[in-house]
């Protein structure tokens, strides 16, 4: 098989790659975590699907985040042609889960199967090997150093035989093993069958059926008679009882209808006395509404006398009215909007005249303010020029000091002489500086010493503590391999009185392997016995509920139902026949029982002999345990020797390098003496220039606030000038307006006084106009009073018309009430008339005798059909053990023809079972031998130490590896580079196996050898032999190897070198070929 193209869409890093393979060694390099296992990853993938994701992963894990579709489509050769497999992938965000939405195998371009499982099988079959095989074989994954040598023996044992076709073999053996058993199991419950059968025809005709069968019949037809005469007496006395019935039924109806008619009478004169009560109620309310409307009569005419309203009619009075208290409040209203109109007016002046009084006051006020502001302005004038005169006189003191201090002249410009003084702190503080820097390292150099001291101190001191213990344990573990040999001893002592106990028992060996099929016997024979004696049991209380009931007519001597005499009658025969098939059944369950109990013996022995079995088993894991122990604690002592002799060593190594660091120390000390004297004298130095930079600045900072203060000085002289120009002309304006002012105020007191004159003629006129709006408004609310009379007169005479036809109504229905209460007293009376001529007892008297004759018609055709019934049912189980008796006679001889074929398959099953037992272990055998010389072959050509002398693969696939002195060792014992040397031999081993399995030492029919970091653990030496082993592997036919690595060594000999990339903002790798 070759892998010739890959494609792949949104798979792990890769965003969209198209890949080629090539024949020979292809190895792809790149830094890690670009996604070089990836791609590989990829490829199994396409072969197997999903199958091959751990527990740990899911399909989603697979697919480039934030990708919906994913696809790999992978194109391989093998056997001569061309297969694509197209895999393609769904992720829903939704629910953050992946499925396969597509996966379809082509052969030669030809869609061959189009779906998952399908597709996973058909790969399987082509390869001859699942997902499981292929990474034991040809796909050597990163880390993976421990699997196959970790694995326990039957794992490895399946895996090969997997490989190599073998678990078909054992497989088949399984099947005939488990089809024997089966046989056997059903030739026993064939035999058993059998037995039951013929005991079951044999109980049957011993019951002579068709006698008792006949005598039934006989019985049958008398109790058919008995029901007929039964059933005619029924039907006459249903229908007298039916006549008495209906005479009941009519005599009721007209009790009924009596009682009706009174309650109706009743109901009528209540109805009756009610519309009475109601009709004086009315020509009560008549009279007080009639009372009503004379009084507003009179009401009406006292209010026309006193306003003089005469006889004018309603309407045209309260127009008239209306109009003349419309007219009066129309004319209040105008009086008053003009007073309203006036006040304001006047309260509107009176406003003015206070607010030209406020306004004269404040230009008074701001008149004497401005003069006084402008004096004050001088003031600040003359202040202003005295600070100027002040600041430059200090001006002069401060370079005076400045000379003094710093060493400034005025030749110098301020800002140079600043920046001379600080590149002179600059470089002294770096000078101060460099001395600290060079004594912090000297005291850090003197500190890591005193650590380096103190940690070999307390290394020295664990070393010492380490050498005592590993003595110790030494010894712990000596004495404890002393005790694991006495425990042994005692083991096989133990051992040795339960296999006596089991000799005892009377086991022989061969016995003991088939103690399963002897106890399966048993408990069948046991469960046979029960099933016959709970059978025996209900037929032998069916005997004696028969016998009873049989001798209690015997004794009564007579039949109860036909009355004849039963001495050397059928059931007087039959009795003697139960009696002595009673005896015969009950010898029979004692010797059942008996069986049982023998039964029940040998089981309670089988289960005394597992035990003893079990405890020998154990005693055996027990021993094998204690031998592993033992060999544990010896290399556990032979470990601890060479971790003491190690230690030791160390002890003179550390207090080597303790001497040499205690020199250095001493060496250090005046050097730091040295530096400290360097680092005084630097810092005093800068610390006095940086004393002279700080007053320099200082003087410079203090002339440049003074130079500005006078700028602010002379700025505040000019703007205090322009504000005394300007209060001069604010002088002029504000006696121009006092003068304005003056001339208002007299024209508004002018203009009060004649307002004051027009509002109190309007008040007058005012209280005019009110008076006679409320004379016109009493005589509009009499008016309204009076029409208001008028309408509650017409509704009280409305109402007394509808009182005077509800009386005339009420009287009609009292009529109406008589003439229905005259009738049904007539209707009463003819109704008892006809009842006169029966009494009601009577009837139900001779209805309750003709019921009590039908319920014993009814119990006795009931008893009758019980009793026929019973012998029907008698009828039909003589019937059936007829029937049953010639289905078992048939069943019988298909359980003999039965018999002799399972004798038959059962002997074909045992020699199937042998000759596959037989191969396999041939096969078997074969493999291991020549597993183990290929790998000893490749061993000694991969590993370049002499250490070991071999290695051995037992028949149970234990791997063992031999020193050269003969020591054994288990491969979890070697390093880490000694596993993974190991690891790759024996995945080549089982690959050149593998090769011999498809006909020869070539690899035509297997997949590409692949190889995930192969030079992890490997020295350089063992990596130019790992390139040897590429060439060997070539050698025999392997087309593709596919090695994924960092090594220069593999990539420099390698046929085709790609080199993988991720993209570090995108996350995408890529690959190109180099």
């Amino acid at each position: 098989m070759k892998l010739k193209n890959l494609h792949i869409e949104n798979i792990r890093s890769y965003k969209k790659l198209d890949f080629t393979f090539e024949d020979g060694v292809t190895v792809i390099s790149g830094v890690n975590g670009s996604g070089k296992s990836s791609l590989l990853e990829a490829c199994f993938m396409g072969l197997f699907g999903s199958k091959i994701l751990s527990k740990d992963f899911v399909l989603a894990d697979v697919i480039f985040k934030g990708a919906e579709n994913a696809k790999i489509n992978l194109g391989f050769e093998h056997l001569g042609q061309d297969y694509l497999i197209e895999q393609a992938f769904r992720y829903s965000s939704k629910s953050e889960n992946a499925s396969n939405s597509k996966c379809v195998l082509y052969a030669n371009g030809e869609s061959i199967v189009d779906q998952a499982t399908r597709t996973y099988e058909e790969v399987c079959s082509l390869l001859n090997m699942d997902e499981e095989a292929y990474r034991n074989c040809a796909y050597i994954r990163q880390g993976e150093i421990d699997v196959l040598i970790n694995a326990k023996p039957k794992d490895r044992q399946r895996m090969i035989d997997g490989l190599l076709q073998l678990g078909k073999l054992e497989e088949y053996r399984e099947r005939a093993g488990s089809a024997k058993t089966a046989v056997r199991r059903l030739q026993r419950d064939t035999s058993n069958s059998l037995s039951g059968v013929k005991a079951e025809i044999e109980g049957i005709e011993s019951t002579e059926p068709h006698a008792v069968l006949n005598g039934l019949r006989q019985k049958i037809k008398e109790s058919d008679t008995i029901l007929k005469k039964c059933n005619e007496n029924k039907e006459a006395a249903a229908a007298q009882k039916e006549k008495l019935d209906l005479m009941i039924t009519e005599h009721r109806e007209r009790l009924q209808e009596i009682q009706t008619l009174k309650q109706a009478l009743s109901k009528s004169q209540e109805d009756k006395a009610g519309c009475i009560r109601e009709k004086e109620a009315f020509a009560r309310e008549a009279h007080e509404q009639r009372q009503a409307l004379l009084g507003l009569e009179e009401e009406n005419n006292h209010i026309r006398g006193e306003c003089g309203f005469g006889d004018l009619e309603i309407e045209a009075l309260s127009l008239q009215k209306e109009k003349e208290e419309f007219l009066a409040r129309e004319k209040v209203n105008v009086i008053s909007k003009e007073l309203a109109l006036l006040l304001r007016e006047e309260e509107v002046h009176t406003q003015d005249l206070r607010d030209f009084e406020n306004e004269k006051a404040e230009t008074e006020q701001s008149l004497m303010q401005c003069r006084a502001d402008i004096g004050a302005t001088n003031g600040e004038i003359e202040g202003n020029r005295k600070n100027i005169l002040r600041i430059e006189d200090e001006n002069k003191k401060l370079k005076e000091a400045a000379k003094e201090t710093t060493g400034f002249t005025d030749t110098y410009e301020i800002p140079l002489f600043i920046n001379e003084l600080e590149e002179k702190e600059s470089l002294l503080r770096e000078r101060k500086n460099e001395a600290s820097t060079k004594l912090a390292l000297a005291f850090k150099e003197k500190e890591t010493g005193d650590i380096n001291l103190l940690t070999l101190d307390k290394e020295l001191q664990n070393t010492k503590v380490a050498v005592r213990k590993s003595k110790t344990e030494i010894e712990i573990l000596e004495e404890e391999l002393r005790e694991n040999e006495k425990a042994v001893l005692e083991v096989k002592e133990q051992k040795s009185e339960a296999s006596a106990g089991l000799k005892g028992l009377g086991f022989t060996g061969e016995q003991l392997e088939d103690l399963e099929y002897l106890s399966e016997l048993l408990l069948e024979n046991k469960n046979r016995l029960h099933g016959r004696e709970k059978e025996l049991e209900a037929t032998l209380r069916e005997l004696d509920k028969v016998i009873r009931k049989n001798r209690q007519l015997l004794a009564e001597g007579k039949c109860p139902t036909c009355g004849q005499d039963l001495k050397g009658s059928e059931i007087a025969c039959t009795t003697g026949e139960s009696e002595q098939k009673r005896e015969k059944l009950a010898a029979e369950l004692l010797d059942i029982k008996l069986q049982q109990a023998e039964v029940e013996k040998k089981l309670n022995r089988l289960k005394d002999a597992k035990k003893l079995e079990k405890r020998i088993s154990d005693y055996d894991l027990e021993t094998e345990r204690l031998k592993n122990k033992a060999k544990d604690l010896q290399e556990r002592i032979t470990i601890h020797k060479t971790r003491t002799e190690e230690d030791s060593l160390k002890l003179e190594g550390l207090n080597k390098q303790k001497e040499e660091l205690e020199a250095k120390m001493g060496k250090l000390l005046p050097d730091i003496k040295a530096l400290q004297g360097w680092e005084a004298a630097a810092q005093k130095a800068h610390g006095e220039s940086e004393r002279v930079l700080q007053e320099a600045k200082a003087f410079e900072k203090k002339l440049a606030e003074n130079t500005s203060e006078i700028e602010s000085l002379n700025g505040k002289i000019r703007t205090s000038l322009a504000l005394i120009e300007n209060y001069g002309q604010r002088l002029g304006e504000l006696n121009e307006k006092l003068k304005g002012l003056a001339e208002r105020e007299t024209q508004e007191k002018e203009k009060l006084k004649t307002l004051e004159v027009e509002l109190e003629a309007l008040r007058k006129k005012e209280a005019l106009a009110k008076e006679t709006h409320d004379e016109s408004s009493k005589h509009l609310l009499k008016t309204k009073k009076l029409g208001a009379n008028l309408i509650q007169m017409d509704n009280i005479k409305h109402k007394i018309s509808e009182l005077e036809a509800s009386i005339r109504n009420l009287a009609e229905k009292v009529g109406f009430f008589d003439r229905e209460i005259l009738e049904r007293n007539e209707r009463v009376k003819q109704l008892e008339g006809k009842l006169q001529g029966s009494r009601f007892e009577d009837l139900q008297s001779k209805r309750t005798q003709l019921e009590e004759y039908q319920a014993n018609l009814t119990e006795k055709t009931r008893q009758t059909t019980a009793a026929k019934d019973a012998l029907l049912k008698e009828v039909g189980m003589v019937e059936n053990s007829l029937k049953r008796r010639n289905e078992l006679k048939d069943e019988l001889k298909a359980l003999e023809n039965r018999k002799q074929y399972l004798e038959a398959v059962y002997s074909n099953a045992e020699e199937l079972e042998s000759m596959y037992m037989r191969v396999r272990a041939d096969m078997r055998n074969r493999n291991i031998g020549a597993l183990s010389t290929l790998l000893n072959e490749m061993f000694s050509f991969m590993y370049t130490n002499n250490a070991y002398s071999h290695i051995e693969l037992d028949p149970e696939y234990n791997l063992t590896v031999y020193r050269k002195d003969g020591t054994p060792l288990e491969p979890k014992l070697l390093s880490g580079g000694e596993r993974a040397i190991f690891n790759l031999v024996l995945r080549c081993a089982i690959y050149r196996l593998l090769a011999l399995g498809f006909g020869g030492d070539r690899a035509d029919g297997l997949p590409p050898m692949i190889l995930d970091e192969p030079t992890v653990f490997l020295d350089r030496g063992h990596i130019n032999q790992l390139l040897k082993l590429i060439d060997m592997m070539r050698g025999i036919g392997v087309g593709q190897i596919i090695v994924v690595s960092h090594d220069e060594s593999l990539i420099d000999s390698a046929d085709h070198v790609f080199q993988v990339e991720k993209d570090p903002i995108t996350n995408m790798s890529s690959i190109v070929k180099l």
